[in-house]
């Protein structure tokens, strides 16, 4: 019985291949570390900007697009779209300040813009998005086992 080795042009595909799938996801999509208390973040958000009659009921919100997260490895980024409200900026940014101590995170990316996610996309050009306003709140919990 004769074993038949493939040549090297053979096994280049099936390296190549191998090595993409173990390696080529190690650092695939965000950090999901934060996305359930982003989740949470979002909704509480959408309450406060009904509460201030930015939107009337929650699914509008949503279908206007007023609030987006990320969730990152030391904590979130959240955008806030078609907000000029001082007031709302506020208390937005007081909810997070709460968040960032008691869930020891490092850090929360607050972007307000002015215009609507739409109007910001097509205003972007080759820097991307231009906010209005940025703020970054930080906390020192590096050794936070989360």
């Amino acid at each position: 019985m004769k074993i038949i080795l493939p040549g090297r042009a053979q096994l280049m595909p099936i390296i190549f291949v191998a090595m993409f799938s173990i390696f080529g996801n190690c650092h695939a999509g965000e950090d999901m570390r934060w996305h359930a208390k982003g989740m949470e973040l979002i909704a509480e958000i959408e309450i406060l900007l009904i509460e201030r009659g930015q939107c009337a009921p929650m699914s509008e919100c949503t279908k206007k697009g007023k609030t987006f997260f990320r969730s990152t490895r030391n904590g979130l980024e959240i955008s806030l779209y078609s907000t000029a409200d001082s007031t709302v900026i506020s208390l937005v940014l007081a909810k997070l300040a709460m968040t960032l101590a008691t869930e020891k995170m490092q850090e929360i990316q607050l972007n307000v813009f002015a215009n609507t996610k739409s109007v910001e996309m097509q205003r972007a050009g080759w820097f991307g998005e231009r906010q209005s306003m940025s703020f970054s709140l930080r906390g020192d919990y590096v050794t936070s086992d989360r």
